[in-house]
């Protein structure tokens, strides 16, 4: 019996070191993982007007019977979801090798917020011969605005939820506005995103301060949304919504998914010597015998 009871007493001993081990490692991964300050830097882009193409624009042209061709660039799930009745989907990258495409009016569709790829592929197609133009707002403003879709609407309720990554991506262009909702403007706030206006949310958002940020709205096409956690988007959308500010988009995991995921891409960073030696730490940290 006493035995077993000190293998028990070591086993619970070599756990706690370990998991000691692992905590004192992980607080040195974020602390080598310190940020930049080029990667939360906003260099202002404009986008190119050229090669976009409203909602109203497209219905407008169906109406006078003129040929358009859809072409959704979504991933085959999402399309076969929900999606514009007649469109076709075909990968981004893979529209230059359809020669036929080259006879019609091209118009993509995504989901509405992801952009930057879209310009530089949209600008490419163009330089090749194809008459192609971006859906303004993507298939969520399509259906906003009367455009009829077939399959499961419901599907389209995800589509406003926006990954850290492709805000990092996106997060340069100038018609987007971004809104800190936190009860406070936390110093890290200001560190990582320091182009957000702060409007606190509590039990309701200040809508005197909403309509003095959003009076350019014209010229801000999107607006990006974010708290600390990313809880309580639900009440914040329907107070947007009320106020006819439609081209809402919401940040998944709000601040402290951004941070983990800069974090995490300056580690991806770092050369290849340093990650292994990394790992050989952590081997040797929970190697105890």
């Amino acid at each position: 019996m006493r035995i077993k009871k000190s293998k028990y007493l070591i086993t619970f001993v070599l756990s706690v070191l370990m998991g000691l081990s692992v905590h004192t490692l992980a607080a040195e991964v974020v602390s080598d993982a310190a940020i930049p300050p080029e990667l939360v830097a906003k260099r202002l882009k404009e986008p190119d007007d050229s090669l976009v193409i409203s909602v109203e624009s497209v219905l407008s042209k169906i109406e006078q019977k003129q040929k358009i061709i859809f072409v959704d660039v979504r991933n085959p799930t999402e399309f076969e979801t929900v999606r514009i009745p007649g469109s076709i989907n075909i990968p981004l990258y893979f529209i230059k090798s359809k020669a036929f495409l080259k006879l019609k009016p091209l118009v993509l569709v995504n989901t509405g917020y992801p952009y930057s790829q879209l310009e530089r592929e949209c600008k490419s197609l163009r330089n090749k011969g194809f008459n192609a133009a971006i859906l303004t707002g993507g298939i969520l403003s399509w259906y906003r605005k009367g455009g009829q879709l077939k399959g499961d609407l419901l599907a389209l309720n995800s589509y406003n939820k926006i990954s850290p990554r492709i805000f990092f991506q996106e997060k340069d262009y100038a018609n987007q506005m971004v809104l800190d909702v936190s009860k406070e403007h936390t110093q890290i706030s200001k560190q990582l995103i320091p182009y957000a206006t702060h409007i606190p949310y509590f039990n309701n958002l200040n809508l005197g301060d909403l309509r003095v940020a959003a009076v350019n709205k014209a010229d801000n096409k999107n607006f990006l949304i974010f708290n600390e956690n990313g809880d309580h988007y639900e009440k914040i959308e329907k107070i947007m919504q009320k106020k006819g500010l439609e081209n809402t988009f919401y940040l998944t995991g709000g601040l402290n998914a951004y941070e983990r995921y800069l974090q995490n891409l300056v580690l991806s960073r770092k050369p290849r010597e340093s990650r292994i030696q990394r790992i050989d730490k952590c081997r040797n940290r929970g190697d105890l015998k």
